[in-house]
C-alpha cells in the first residue's frame, strides 16, 4: 500500500458535544465525524472556532492544524474541523 495525499475538505458526517472534557482541555466542545470530499476517508475531529453544542450535520469545512490542548505544560497538536461561516445551522 502506498501513502496518498487526502483532501482537507469536507463535510460533518456525525457530530456530538462533549460537556465533560478530558483533563487540559476546555469544554463544551464539538466533535465530528468528517467524510473528507472525493475520497472513501473519514476523520474524527475536534470542531474549531465554534462554540461547543453549536455544528449541525452536512456543515462544510476543512481540516486546519490546532492546539488541541495543554497537559502538563506540554502542548497537543492535531487536526481540527473549521467549518464555513454561514453553511450550519443549531444542532442541540
Amino acid at each position: 500500500m502506498q501513502a496518498a495525499p487526502l483532501p482537507r475538505d469536507g463535510r460533518i458526517y456525525s457530530a456530538v458535544t462533549v460537556h465533560v472534557p478530558v483533563p487540559g482541555v476546555a469544554g463544551p466542545y464539538g466533535l465530528a465525524i468528517v467524510a473528507l470530499n472525493g475520497s472513501d476517508v473519514r476523520v474524527l475531529a475536534h470542531v474549531t472556532d465554534q462554540p461547543g453544542g453549536i455544528v449541525a450535520i452536512d456543515t462544510a469545512g476543512r481540516l486546519v492544524f490546532r492546539r488541541v490542548a495543554v497537559r502538563q505544560g506540554v502542548a497537543d497538536y492535531g487536526y481540527g474541523f473549521q467549518p464555513v461561516p454561514g453553511d450550519q445551522e443549531a444542532v442541540r
